[in-house]
């Protein structure tokens, strides 16, 4: 299959089109079913198990044919069996009642039609991930060339379909452009070229989440990824307004499951969390947490689908840096998490907590940011229904930790390591963008670029 879809852009379009139907059922919302629902099921499987007994009475004898097929010896010469089975015959029994042998029969039905039941009620409940058979994916990367006049590419982000990227040309101004994992020409997201820094903090199923500006002038926006007639749009999600009580400083951004939480500092000495919904055509916006106590930051926002996680950062008078991880419902209220203030930068996915920890942390300089990027520790992972960690890397750099999909991702002194925290084991991508100059995680892709190479590389996550 890697072969032939090597060579065949039909194929290829055809594998990404899955794997949008699968990102897109990921980014849908958990729904928790009706305490009534099992036994709603089961009672209609009651039902029709009374109709089709009824209508077995009439049904011809197929189990015999059947079970002489079965205990033949394996041979591709065995002529194909053509029953006729009434078409009522082929519903669920009830898998309360136990599986049992028939009386006169070696062969019971009812065994194959349950097989059948346990599998819609599966599928009924099953959520698809990476891991499942029923998600197409694959760790082969692809590799995407930038765009021949921005091709300094300086921020990267990718979905099941679109890789974007933030390019820089020769003259310093820089570009947001998307190209089809599928392949194809990169596309331009802007109507022109900005003068003013841009970087890319990710991407969702339908847009790319990108900031203009630094330091005191920025603007943190959302642009449509291109649609079926190439169309694109931009709205500002929030900016800077200097000289106010309004926001000064963006903290962090996290993009995944369509929603972009932010977390900002206020001129009036204030810090919050905001969520940004990306699932509709206008973002909505809403705060998820504030801390009014002078000197403390929130940042590190990261999300489960239901509950939301957060660092709160300070300095103290020694220069000491402190973290606490926080946690809370969205409903602007949160309660400290961790049992100390030495764990830096939080990231929650597949139902995993990773954070560093960090124990006597020096600020290396007097920017909250900057002293937090510098941190180096050993990476901690744990369930979020369990308080005991493990730790599973060593000299982190905190500013690095990334987490999403199913992948914790960070740098340490001696290069990049992703673990995958459904196995609690290495990523096979670990070794593969050990040595690599720059990587981004996003839900469903993990992006890299080689040392002193201008080429992109692309793999499902």
């Amino acid at each position: 299959m890697t072969a032939h879809l090597a060579g065949c852009a039909e194929c290829r379009k055809r594998q990404a089109d899955y794997r949008l139907a699968g990102e897109m059922i990921r980014d849908l919302p958990t729904i928790v079913p009706p305490a009534s629902f099992r036994e709603s099921v089961f009672a209609a499987i009651a039902a029709e198990m009374a109709r089709t007994e009824a209508a077995a009475q009439s049904a011809p004898a197929v189990e015999p044919a059947l079970a002489a097929l079965a205990q033949a010896d394996t041979d591709p010469s065995l002529p194909i069996v053509r029953l006729a089975i009434p078409q009522r015959a082929l519903h669920a029994v009830p898998l309360r009642r136990p599986l049992r042998a028939s009386r006169s029969r070696g062969f019971d039905l009812r065994m194959l039609i349950g097989a059948a039941a346990v599998l819609v009620l599966s599928l009924l409940t099953a959520t698809l991930v990476p891991a499942s058979p029923f998600y197409l994916g694959g760790a082969r990367a692809t590799v995407i060339a930038p765009d021949a006049q921005f091709s300094h590419v300086t921020s990267t982000a990718a979905n099941a379909r679109w890789l974007t990227y933030v390019g820089r040309n020769g003259a310093g101004a820089s570009m947001l452009l998307a190209v089809p994992r599928s392949g194809g020409s990169p596309v331009a997201l802007l109507s022109g070229a900005s003068q003013d820094p841009l970087r890319l903090w990710g991407a969702t199923t339908g847009w790319a989440i990108w900031q203009s500006g630094s330091g005191d002038h920025w603007a943190l926006k959302a642009t449509t990824l291109p649609g079926a007639d190439g169309s694109v749009s931009t709205a500002t999600l929030i900016a800077a307004q200097p000289g106010t009580d309004g926001p000064q400083i963006l903290n962090d951004v996290n993009v995944s499951r369509s929603i972009a939480l932010v977390a900002v500092s206020f001129g009036d000495g204030s810090s919050a969390i905001m969520r940004f919904d990306l699932t509709s055509s206008v973002p909505t916006v809403r705060e998820i947490a504030r801390s009014t106590t002078l000197g403390h930051t929130l940042t590190s926002p990261s999300h489960d689908g239901s509950a939301y996680f957060w660092a709160e950062v300070w300095m103290d008078g020694a220069q000491s840096l402190h973290s606490a991880i926080w946690h809370g419902n969205g409903d602007g209220q949160g309660s400290q998490l961790s049992d100390d203030t030495q764990a830096f930068s939080p990231r929650v996915a597949d139902g995993t907590l990773v954070w560093v920890e960090a124990p006597d942390a020096q600020a290396s300089s007097p920017d909250l940011a900057t002293a937090v990027s510098a941190v180096r520790g050993t990476v901690e992972a744990s369930p979020i229904v369990k308080a005991r960690s493990a730790a599973i890397g060593q000299s982190a750099h905190a500013g690095t930790l990334a987490a999403a999909g199913h992948l914790a991702l960070w740098a340490a002194d001696s290069g990049y390591s992703v673990q995958d925290l459904a196995s609690q084991s290495a990523s096979s991508l670990s070794g593969t963008v050990r040595n690599a100059a720059s990587v981004s995680l996003s839900d469903s892709a993990v992006v890299w670029q080689d040392a002193g190479a201008s080429a992109m590389h692309v793999a499902d996550a």
